[in-house]
């Protein structure tokens, strides 16, 4: 799990409208992207013990 994670960040862009940081996700194996802000990660546990430890520590710290 902590070596092969199923979820990737491959975006981070400051929404200016919601005033929260938004991610763009991908989960292994599927084309579409997921974007979520870090507060929404966050309550998503899947997602959350799925990321590479740099990206979840990144997300914990945007929610703070």
């Amino acid at each position: 799990m902590i070596n092969n994670p199923k979820y990737k960040i491959l975006a981070q862009h400051l929404s200016e409208q919601q005033d929260k940081m938004l991610f763009a996700l991908r989960k292994k194996g599927q084309k579409n992207v997921i974007i979520k802000t870090a507060d929404e990660i966050m309550k998503e546990k899947d997602i959350l013990n799925n990321l590479k430890a740099e990206d979840a520590q990144m997300i914990g710290y945007t929610c703070n």
